[in-house]
Order: structure tokens, then sequence, then C-alpha cells
């Protein structure tokens, strides 16, 4: 699932803590948005624990917490993760027009 960036429309990054329970329902969140979203989204998992430079560089505090870097401005969710269907609209990914098809 991780992912450089590239030249997808929505980049995200995912931040956990480890391999607890919240970073595993976190990532199959972020799993199943990306399902949703297609080949245009790509995901960076990042552990804190194994780079903690890129979550002082991003601003990320707490975990787990997913930053969307594309398209901007930059928006964080944090906390529980998998509540089901409001992760893309928190992250404000149904509105945002760069992401219509037509």
């Amino acid at each position: 699932m991780a992912s450089a960036g590239g030249t997808a429309r929505v980049h995200l990054r995912l931040y956990v803590t480890g391999r607890t329970p919240a970073a595993a329902d976190a990532i199959a969140a972020v799993r199943d948005l990306q399902e949703e979203l297609g080949a245009d989204c790509c995901v960076d998992v990042i552990d804190v624990l194994d780079d903690p430079g890129a979550a002082v560089r991003d601003g990320i505090y707490a975990t787990p917490t997913i930053l969307r870097v594309r398209p901007g401005p930059a928006r964080r969710v944090f906390g529980r993760l998998n509540v089901a269907g409001t992760l893309r609209a928190d992250l404000q990914l149904d509105t945002d027009s760069s992401l219509a098809t037509g």
C-alpha cells in the first residue's frame, strides 16, 4: 500500500504507532478508501516508531492520523479512523472539484 506519491490526484499519508489494534483498524479503513478512489489514489503508511522525523516534518503529534497531502490544502484527521463512511467525508474528498471525473 505504500507509495511515493507519484502523479496520483489523491495522495494520503497514514501515520500509525506500531502494530496496535488502532493501527490495524486505521490501515484497513485507509485500504478501503483507497479501493473506493481507485488508481488515482496513493497512500503512504508511516510507522512513527520507525520514522519519527516524518511525523515531525508533517506536524503529526497523535496517531493514528491521516494527512491529505494532495489535493491541497492539506487536511488532517486523527483518532478513530475506522468509522464506516466518514473518512472520505472527513478528508473532504467527496466535495473536492479536482476529483471530478467529467
